[in-house]
């Protein structure tokens, strides 16, 4: 393999050549004159490109869409904002109007529960029984609705009505100057079962803080046995709540139910005195001839 060699002179001869090129005549560079040549080429090449890329998306099958059906929400009737409960309907009111019943049985009270309404009857001047719908009060008669103020009946194919009968005077005063006169009114009022009697009664200033009670009467031996309360005695508090609050939410009764040692507060010759009462015994007693589930 040969060795070239070259000389200053030749070496010189070389550079000033290649400085030649670099530089047109007059001395101007050379690449600012070889840009738009560059740039068009450039140009073309892009659009040779974007050419053959709108045939090829053109030669290609068109895309399908599928048409999805909407899924329709049920428009929301109640909010139960925080997990709070719903308040549950009692009683349903009909709006009907029907003829009164042409038998003689008396509406005496009427209970109303979530799963349960019963209402308490007396016929032909027997003692007053509890029924619930569907029961036979006659032969024919039976009890197909239970409303706050009325029974509806099915006579013999016929719907008909019984009211229930508002009493002459529902509160009456009690005053410990004049225990006397409270003997006839008592027996006013209302009675479960030939259990007990209680009549609703406003206490006077003298009583207390409390301003409202039910006064009992016509105690049957079997509950003066489960309960230390005598005739005449006037209930103003059960536990911590008053009557007041009981009448408001009756339902609270039942965190009472199952207490062998509950204290109840009565009013008993104008003095304020604390009875127990076997509350798991007594509702043993009375649950069933309401027509509770238990």
């Amino acid at each position: 393999m040969g060795v070239v060699r070259l000389s200053r002179k030749k070496l010189s001869w070389i550079i000033s050549e290649l400085r030649f090129l670099l530089h047109s005549r007059g001395g101007e560079p050379l690449i600012p004159k070889l840009f738009a040549p560059l740039t068009l080429v450039l140009l073309v090449l892009a659009l040779i490109v974007l050419a053959i890329s709108v045939i090829d998306l053109a030669n290609q099958r068109p895309l399908s869409f599928r048409l999805i059906e909407r899924v329709t929400v049920a428009p929301i009737k109640d909010w139960n904002w925080f997990r709070s409960a719903l308040p549950k309907p009692v009683a349903s009111k009909s709006l009907l109007n029907l003829k009164n019943a042409d038998i003689n049985v008396e509406l005496l009270g009427i209970m109303i529960g979530d799963e349960v309404s019963a209402a308490t009857l007396t016929t032909s001047g027997k003692p007053e029984n509890v029924y619930q719908i569907g029961d036979e009060i006659k032969p024919g008669v039976s009890i197909t609705g239970i409303e706050p103020h009325r029974i509806i009946i099915d006579q013999n194919g016929s719907p008909r009505q019984i009211s229930l009968k508002k009493p002459d005077s529902i509160i009456e005063s009690l005053d410990r100057t004049e225990p006397d006169s409270l003997g006839k009114s008592m027996q006013a009022g209302f009675k479960l079962a030939n259990m007990f009697g209680a009549v609703p009664v406003r206490l006077d200033n003298s009583s207390g803080s409390y301003a409202s009670g039910f006064k009992l009467n016509e105690l049957s031996d079997e509950i003066r046995s489960l309960a230390d309360i005598e005739n005449g005695d006037v209930i103003v508090k059960v536990s911590d709540s008053g009557i007041q609050e009981l009448l408001k939410n009756p339902t609270a009764l039942i965190n009472y139910s199952s207490q062998t040692s509950l204290p109840v507060t009565v009013i008993r010759d104008g003095r304020e005195v604390v009875v127990y009462v076997n509350a798991a015994s007594l509702s043993a007693k009375m649950l069933p001839n309401l027509g509770q589930i238990r």
